[in-house]
């Protein structure tokens, strides 16, 4: 699969020195012996032992560890670096533990204390696949770290055959590059733009002409109604698409599994959520369920 991305949005296709007395020193001693028994404490225990078991590979402790009811140990960071669980596992180039804390609940932007995200590092490392993935959770391309370095300048320099930006609305961005590059050209499609109903199909309808067998097409808010109602379309009515809602809010992923065989007259009735404008689906008590 090629590692294409063509990012979509409305307004264009495509974050004690000195010495203490010694009374002042058994003072201080006997408070931070009290500080050790806090739940603050158990906290930075429990942080230190979910990190050092990502780093160590330790299956079945991060499983445990996750799998708590309750628990946000997946987003704890290292208390001297600011890494997080998938700074580590970006870092040594681990995809299948990328994919696996990403569909988990790990927050796909977080920041390590020099304001480094995990998509930042992997386009640094040029580790395409980590790209990919951390895109299709949600990463966004236009957060900068600490020193006000953006992303996609980094994608732009690291996959200059690979990643491609056009500074146009998504409907004619779309059809200018399948235009100019024809079909089954994009590996993954990351679509956030417009809002209505016949913008977001015609997205669709475009973004599945580029896109390669194989390949991903990504809807950002698709718990709002008119985006809903589209993935109900290809829920419904495209076989050839296996859809998946992701643990990351608001985010659905269309995968091209085969080839369009439908007959010229397919069509399958499909579901049209009872909801206007911008109630997302949580509003109004509705669930997903993964594919």
């Amino acid at each position: 699969m090629r590692a294409d991305a063509t990012m979509l949005r409305e307004h264009g296709v495509a974050e004690m020195s000195g010495v203490w007395p010694a009374a002042k020193r058994l003072i201080v001693g006997f408070v931070c012996a009290a500080l050790l028994t806090t739940p603050a404490m158990a906290q930075f225990s429990d942080s230190y032992k979910f990190l050092k078991a990502v780093r160590d590979r330790d299956g079945a402790k991060v499983q445990e560890v996750v799998d708590q009811p309750g628990s946000t140990l997946i987003n704890a960071k290292d208390y001297g670096t600011g890494e997080a669980a998938l700074h580590i596992v970006v870092k040594r180039r681990d995809a299948a533990w990328l994919a696996f804390l990403l569909a988990k609940g790990a927050k796909p932007d977080i920041r390590d204390n020099d304001g480094n995200t995990p998509l930042g590092i992997a386009a640094q490392l040029g580790f395409v696949e980590g790209v990919q993935t951390l895109i299709s959770g949600g990463a966004g391309v236009n957060v900068a770290n600490g020193r006000g370095e953006i992303v996609q300048d980094y994608l732009k320099v690291r996959f200059p055959n690979g990643f491609r930006r056009v500074m146009k609305r998504s409907e004619v961005g779309l059809a200018a590059l399948l235009d100019s590059n024809g079909r089954g050209i994009a590996g993954m499609i990351f679509i956030d733009g417009g809002h209505r109903f016949e913008q977001v199909m015609t997205d669709f309808v475009l973004a599945d002409l580029l896109c390669c067998r194989g390949g991903t097409i990504v809807l950002d808010d698709a718990c709002y109604p008119a985006i809903e109602t589209v993935i109900n379309y290809v829920t419904s009515n495209r076989p050839d698409y296996a859809v998946a809602h992701l643990a990351v809010a608001k985010t659905t992923v269309l995968r091209k599994v085969a080839a369009d065989g439908r007959a010229w007259n397919s069509f399958t009735p499909f579901e049209v959520p009872q909801r206007s404008d911008w109630t997302p689906s949580e509003a109004a008590g509705v669930e997903h369920a993964d594919a």
